[in-house]
């Protein structure tokens, strides 16, 4: 069990710390996207412009977040059905 845990729980840490990041980009786009409301109500362009811009990279970066979190997901999943095989082939013997 403790070979199990050095080797699944750094990767759960990452998963979380990357499902994290991708909240607080989350969050960070549901500000500029009340940011990038009042510039339009105000008809602010460059404002408008520049948020546009933000919003944009923020998007892009959840993006490549979820593909990040994908690939570390599926590595996870195929070490836990790894080591569940493993122990099931253990208990039978």
């Amino acid at each position: 069990m403790s070979a199990k845990s050095k080797k699944l729980s750094p990767l759960r840490k990452d998963v979380a710390k990357t499902e994290d990041q991708i909240e607080n980009r989350e969050a960070r786009m549901a500000q500029v996207n009340e940011a990038l409301l009042a510039a339009s109500q105000a008809q602010d362009g460059p404002k408008i412009q520049q948020l546009s811009k933000e919003l944009a990279m923020i998007e892009a970066e959840i993006e490549s977040l979820f593909e990040i979190l994908e690939e570390k997901s599926d590595v996870l999943d195929n070490l836990e059905k790894e080591f569940d095989l493993q122990l099931s082939e253990l208990e039978r013997d």
